[in-house]
């Protein structure tokens, strides 16, 4: 690909979503997101990321007249910043849109080549109770959906009370994934509960202490719950230092926190090399996100469903700002091929969820 192709404009837009949302480190009320449009021409590429804070004026000033086509080597060096992750993912999204569209290919092509058609997804259940938790499982499970993520709290009664409620409600074959979002403090606690939890079925637990990659190499067992790693492998030294103490049996790569699809496909690599899957996690997006990352699991992460479908569909929010997602079909979505992410941007939605607007090149 020798054809340039020249930045003249990128609107940025700030905006929060409202949600009702219970972790174990507490409830949320809304998410804060940010979209992105870049324009060469008359061709333009679309990002989305959560949060809202940070040099994005500053990276989208320092863009303008430069060759998309570079992707993310346009990139500034201060986006390497693991609290940047956000920032370098939402405008790696957009550029790799916008060359895409250019080229006419879809944007898998531009990722290396698509290697499955479909992908299998994975909703994630938040509940208030155990009897919420097993209803809303039956339900995804009804539209066809084969895999399922759970949010557990920290708390062993009450979490073994939400995996017994969701096995009983959709059987043993159904993979089922509890993410504690670091929610156990104490090892001891930590271990009781992965103990108890494979007795009852479940296949894989994220992110269950807050604790050193030494103590999750400790809680890993041959034939128990398999340990799945977020939050501390969220930059490339992070994951090699994952991989290096042997502390998960799988690495979710988290949308919006890997700081680029480049980035996701070197922590697939150095993953994979050292025997260990990852996976395409999920983050809540308004649909454009969801479109980069349900992409991006076509190319990597092919051991493991996807787990971004949308927030509309598992985070509670109100609408999302494509018109269209990919279709879906027995908890399956189809990649499209056409070209760039395949998505129309629904105006009027994403004006009705934005409190800033700011662009910088040509009006």
């Amino acid at each position: 690909m020798t054809k340039e192709i020249i930045i003249e404009k990128i609107d940025v837009y700030h905006g929060r979503v409202p949600t009702n949302l219970r972790f174990s480190s507490g409830v949320v009320r809304e998410f804060p997101f940010t979209f992105i449009k870049i324009k060469s021409d008359s061709f333009t590429g679309y990002g989305e990321t959560l949060g809202s804070s940070g040099p994005y004026k500053t990276v989208a000033r320092g863009l303008i007249g430069k060759d998309a086509a570079r992707l993310e080597s346009l990139l500034p060096e201060d986006l390497l910043k693991k609290e940047n992750n956000g920032i370098r993912e939402v405008f790696s999204i957009c550029l790799y849109d916008l060359v895409s569209k250019v080229h006419r290919m879809p944007l898998c092509i531009l990722l290396g080549g698509k290697r499955r058609d479909k992908v299998p997804l994975m909703p994630c259940i938040f509940s208030e109770n155990s009897s919420e938790a097993g209803e809303k499982a039956l339900a995804f499970v009804k539209e066809g959906y084969r895999y399922l993520k759970v949010k557990i709290m920290g708390e062993v009664e009450c979490d073994s009370e939400i995996i017994i409620s969701i096995r009983k409600k959709v059987g043993q074959e159904i993979y089922l994934q509890a993410d504690a979002n670091c929610g156990y403090k104490d090892f001891n606690k930590a271990r009781e509960a992965i103990d108890r939890f494979k007795k009852l079925g479940l296949d894989v637990i994220e992110d269950p202490l807050l604790g050193s990659l030494e103590e999750y190499r400790a809680l890993r067992t041959d034939g128990g719950v398999k340990i799945m790693i977020d939050v501390s492998a969220r930059t490339l030294r992070d994951v090699g230092n994952v991989l290096l103490n042997g502390a998960a049996d799988i690495i979710n790569q988290h949308p919006c926190q890997q700081g680029g699809l480049e980035r996701a496909k070197m922590v697939h690599a150095a993953a994979t090399a050292t025997d260990i899957p990852t996976m395409i996690g999920g983050t809540g997006f308004l649909g454009v996100g969801t479109a980069a990352f349900q992409t991006l699991s076509s190319v990597i992460g092919l051991d493991f469903p996807c787990g971004e479908i949308c927030g509309i569909i598992d985070h509670g929010f109100p609408k999302k700002i494509v018109k269209k997602q990919y279709y879906v079909r027995d908890g399956e979505a189809e990649i499209p091929d056409e070209p760039g992410l395949g998505i129309e941007i629904d105006e009027e939605s994403l004006e009705s969820l934005v409190e800033e607007h700011f662009f910088e090149g040509e009006e």
